[in-house]
């Protein structure tokens, strides 16, 4: 059976959007976070294909990703949750991501 997306959850990537790689590991290396607007076209893209059925995931540690503002219109639709994950899985996650290619 083929996937048509609809078991895949829809998560706006802030980080990869603002070439940015979080708050601990901060910037590339190799790259340069684009112009705002670049950043805004990037968030755009993750999104033509949504669902408006269906929940969207943002992390949301910082209105800021790097030195690019997260635009409010973001914000006003959000409604929190918290998802926690154990100590264990944090560290892989970070060390996964950490290690991916730049």
């Amino acid at each position: 059976m083929a996937n048509d997306g609809s078991d895949v959850e829809q998560v706006v990537d802030l980080e990869v959007a603002a070439d940015h790689r979080g708050s601990i590991l901060g910037d590339h290396p190799t790259r340069l976070q684009p112009p705002q607007k670049m950043f805004e076209s990037k968030l755009l893209h993750q999104m033509r294909n949504f669902s408006v059925d269906r929940p969207v995931f943002i992390e949301s540690e910082s209105s800021l990703v790097g030195r690019r503002q997260v635009p409010a219109a973001m914000w006003k639709v959000n409604l929190p949750c918290q998802i926690q994950l154990c100590l264990t899985h944090s560290i892989v996650l970070l060390v996964q991501t950490s290690l991916a290619p730049l």
